[in-house]
């Protein structure tokens, strides 16, 4: 090896992958308790500097030894989970239709005041 250079031999990706994975048994979900971005969905390094990957689709890549150029979603909509019985493959159309199926929609719920959660819209009374 040349001087001065530094090689940083990898941790393989199941092995780094296993240590954060939390069985919850109500649920019977896998969650992820490593890294989470806003969506609730794990992140996990993948490669070389600053390269990451979803945690789920490391789990697909894990159990199934393949990646494929599919998205990668969850039968138990839950964003940290990587149970791979809980995880199927489809499109972004497939997404969007599982989604509407199941009331996850965005603009299914009326607007403001009408909306079924409790603080949708805050109103002064008299105006």
């Amino acid at each position: 090896m040349p001087t001065g250079q530094y090689v940083r031999h990898r941790t393989p990706l199941a092995d780094r992958f296993w240590p954060k994975v939390l069985c919850i048994i109500s649920t019977g979900c896998w969650e992820w308790q490593g890294f989470c971005n806003a969506g609730g969905y794990g992140r996990i390094g993948s490669g070389p500097r600053s390269q990451a990957m979803q945690a789920h689709r490391a789990s697909w890549l894990i159990h199934y030894r393949y990646l494929p150029d599919l998205d990668v979603l969850h039968h138990c909509d839950n964003p940290p989970c990587v149970r791979p019985d809980h995880l199927f493959l489809g499109t972004d159309y497939t997404n969007q239709h599982d989604s509407m199926a199941k009331g996850r929609q965005r603009g299914q719920f009326p607007k403001g005041a009408a909306h079924p959660y409790p603080g949708g819209k805050l109103r002064v009374q008299g105006t």
